[in-house]
């Protein structure tokens, strides 16, 4: 479990929600988050491009596009909820896991050498928001049937 190396070099995480367990429970919260994080925005993005495939038209236009769009967090977030594919419930859950995601990182650096009270980063703080991190993948990978938008393998060729 964790990251292979596969054909040209490519470096991937396998099994990416296991991947974050563990190094969630190894107390490396960076990188348990940013893991979360890139699966969450991988999933928002999947979701719109899975939606999009049947409104643009051929496979080539299709590719076109998606090779142009610069997605975004919070622009998946806007654009998602303006094409209904989430409710304002679900955007805000979302919302809140990048800022509390991102909170917790500039604490948990900033104030580990600064003392005051109302900057502390609590070990309950970090689970309620990993929890839900987790929940939100869970949430966007079933809404999108846990299909992915990608026409490339997703298993190339290991590196021999």
């Amino acid at each position: 479990m964790g990251i292979e190396e596969w054909s040209q070099g490519q470096l991937v995480v396998i099994d990416p929600p296991k991947y974050a367990k563990m190094l969630f429970k190894k107390m490396e919260y960076f990188g348990a988050f940013t893991v979360l994080h890139a699966l969450i925005e991988f999933w928002m993005q999947n979701l719109y491009e899975l939606t999009l495939i049947h409104k643009i038209g051929p496979l080539r236009a299709y590719e076109e596009h998606v090779a142009k769009a610069r997605y975004r967090y919070r622009i998946l977030i806007r654009d998602l909820l303006k094409a209904k594919l989430i409710s304002k419930g679900e955007a805000k859950r979302i919302e809140d896991f990048g800022l509390l995601r991102d909170r917790i990182a500039h604490r948990l650096v900033k104030y580990s050498y600064q003392t005051y009270p109302w900057h502390l980063v609590g070990k309950a703080e970090v689970v309620h928001v990993f929890e839900e991190g987790l929940a939100l993948v869970d949430l966007l990978s079933a809404r999108c049937n846990n299909k992915t938008s990608m026409t490339f393998p997703l298993r190339p060729s290991r590196k021999s």
